[in-house]
């Protein structure tokens, strides 16, 4: 399988295409690929794409399955992700819709995140149909301007393939297209919306447009709200993955999110040699803005993240599933975030 790197040389080739995938659909069913495509051609805020603090990201772009449902945190490079999969497959001719809530956060977005991280690879700008690139250029930065052909949908083609973007707002929002798959992004506040008409909720709707499609890809993300309700509900129905280690020393499996707030404490004292945990600082009121926390086995306090976020190399990490489950579940805690170290959750929760 040719490494996209490797096959990319000349931008104004007439099938650009081509030239990223060999022209083949069924290389984007390979997980290498899909991780090569993001190193290859995702540029987040015009930054080349890297695992680097976010290992925890891999499993999932290479996860195949058609249903994904993510539980996440904020900030931890999910819009990133979810962009990539969805060009992904638009790059190898897929037409893949993607919806959040409403009209506005849908065009911020776009303009935002999208087109930016399109402009960043000349390949991928290459393959975007004139006239739509000719709009995107005319609408790049200019966010009091309409959206598109409408205010409430944007259509771009790129190579054979195409996006939607769409607010999910009515059963028009999800009845319009035949797509291959959608994303539905912060689904906590778009799931549960209905046709004032039937009764049915609009992602009903959207299955409904995928039928016809060999791909039938359904993601859904979003950050939690009402416990077992929307996207906490749909998790609950997967696989239910956890971000998990295994201690060296207790040789237990743990998740942090399932071992909070045990899973923090301060640094171990050279001359105590003890650590104390979060709630007890807590609940004795003694938080000092000065400690350092740590990340820790909450079985056997043994330290696998530093204070500066790093992990520690010789622990094991793997996303671990607690049942069996078409639909593939990731829950993604700001425990384990690039961003966020023990001292800033630490600081939060006191």
């Amino acid at each position: 399988m040719p490494n996209p790197k490797s096959t990319i040389r000349n931008p104004k080739s007439a099938d650009p295409v081509a030239q990223i995938f060999g022209g083949a659909k069924e290389r984007m069913n390979s997980p290498l690929q899909a991780t090569g495509f993001f190193e290859a051609h995702i540029r987040p805020r015009n930054q080349a794409w890297s695992f680097k603090g976010y290992e925890f990201l891999r499993g999932i772009i290479e996860d195949t399955s058609r249903e994904i449902v993510i539980e996440k945190g904020a900030q931890l490079g999910f819009s990133t992700y979810s962009l990539g999969i969805m060009l992904m497959h638009t790059m190898s001719g897929r037409k893949i819709g993607y919806y959040m809530p409403t009209a506005s956060k849908m065009k911020t977005f776009t303009q935002d995140r999208f087109y930016p991280m399109v402009n960043a690879d000349q390949e991928m700008l290459h393959a975007v149909r004139e006239a739509d690139r000719e709009e995107m250029a005319s609408l790049f930065g200019q966010a009091a301007r309409p959206l598109g052909r409408a205010a409430n949908v944007q259509l771009i083609h790129i190579g054979s393939g195409a996006v939607i973007f769409s607010g999910l707002q009515s059963a028009d929002d999800a009845k319009s297209w035949d797509m291959d798959g959608y994303i539905l992004d912060e689904s906590a506040e778009a799931s549960q919306k209905k046709d004032a008409q039937t009764g049915a909720t609009l992602v009903s709707f959207l299955q409904d447009r995928i039928m016809a499609s060999d791909l039938k890809l359904q993601v859904e993300l979003s950050q939690p709200g009402i416990p077992g309700q929307d996207v906490d509900a749909s998790f609950a129905e997967s696989d239910q993955k956890f971000w998990s280690f295994r201690c060296p020393t207790c040789k237990k499996w743990f998740a942090l999110e399932e071992h909070f707030p045990a899973c923090i404490f301060q640094r171990k004292d050279a001359k105590t040699q003890r650590r104390k945990g979060l709630d007890d600082v807590v609940v004795a009121n003694s938080f000092a803005p000065e400690d350092e926390w740590v990340h820790g086995c909450p079985k056997c306090k043994r330290e696998v993240r530093n204070p500066a976020g790093a992990f520690d190399p010789d622990i094991k990490w793997e996303w671990v599933a607690k049942r069996k489950s078409d639909r593939s579940g990731y829950h993604a805690s700001q425990l384990f975030g690039a961003q966020m170290t023990a001292t800033d959750v630490a600081r939060r929760y006191a």
